[in-house]
């Protein structure tokens, strides 16, 4: 797959397997992190010990959202960037109210 292609070109790629992005390693520290910063403290996320005895999962899950996050992640590592965006201006000029 090439780094770089034309916005003509992305319908070509409609159907077709365009890249595989590289592991992500989501540890406990990092889904302590999203709990704090989205207050969704649930034990099957947070507590080790207890999901293991309660579930089963055999351990602490990942919160659905912070998978979802880690798309765009994956997205920009294994996909061709789009030479000749229209939207780039476009997106330069909005501002998100306060």
């Amino acid at each position: 797959m090439p780094q770089e292609i034309s916005l003509s070109d992305v319908k070509d790629l409609v159907g077709k397997e365009i890249g595989i992005s590289d592991w992500i390693t989501v540890t406990q520290k990092t889904i302590d992190g999203f709990a704090d910063a989205t207050d969704d403290h649930q034990f099957i996320h947070t507590d080790p010990v207890r999901a293991a005895a309660e579930t089963p999962f055999g351990g602490t899950i990942a919160h659905g959202f912070l998978s979802l996050s880690l798309l765009s992640a994956m997205n920009y590592n294994c996909l061709p960037r789009v030479r000749n965006r229209r939207w780039a201006s476009i997106t330069a000029s909005t501002r998100c109210a306060s």
